[in-house]
């Protein structure tokens, strides 16, 4: 994905989804996105926790940079995980909701629906827990508008199918987002202890 598909997800989103089902992206250009979108809050975490520290105990206590890179490491295969769960549970729908969709259709509707939601990993850069629930609350929404609107565009199914499929994947969503947290919150609570 280049930065005028990221601008056009903001500016025309839906002419931006007819560009993308005119000319697909490929798997490997769906995983190299994915990777360099994913990689954003985990290296804004990292550069915050060098600078700031982190408030534990109402203490500022700073980490050491192994530690660091173990928190970001994980923060990033968990989110790549996340995504790639996302995929394939959204070709395992398609069967349902009308004609299956091959994993690199899947893989870039997973792609670039999750993108305003992986760039609000900037936020980290500002790390007040009001703020980054604001910015990520706000990429969420915005995520999940995407869904709705490039789900029937991208997949070629009707407007009602669309917001059936969607509704469902943004469920399974949900909880992947909810795992992701968890996941995320023990490693923080091994490395601290």
């Amino acid at each position: 994905m280049s930065i005028s598909h990221l601008w056009g997800f903001y500016f025309n989103p839906r002419q931006q989804w007819h560009n993308l089902q005119q000319k697909h992206s490929s798997l490997v250009e769906s995983i190299s996105h994915l990777s360099f979108f994913s990689a954003i809050a985990p290296c804004c975490l990292a550069l915050s926790m060098w600078f700031f520290g982190i408030e534990w105990s109402e203490k500022t206590r700073f980490i050491q940079p192994l530690q660091i890179i173990g928190i970001a490491t994980c923060m990033y295969l968990s989110i790549i995980t996340a995504v790639i769960l996302l995929a394939f549970l959204a070709r395992a729908m398609t069967k349902d909701y009308g004609k299956p969709a091959s994993i690199d259709l899947a893989m870039e509707l997973a792609c670039n629906t999750v993108t305003p939601l992986l760039c609000t990993g900037f936020a980290w850069l500002f790390p007040e827990g009001w703020f980054l629930l604001l910015v990520g609350l706000l990429g969420l929404i915005y995520s999940i508008y995407l869904l709705f609107l490039g789900t029937p565009i991208l997949l070629e199914i009707p407007d009602e199918r669309g917001f059936m499929f969607s509704t469902t994947l943004v469920t399974v969503g949900l909880v992947l987002l909810a795992l992701l947290f968890f996941a995320n919150a023990f490693v923080w609570m091994w490395v601290l202890r």
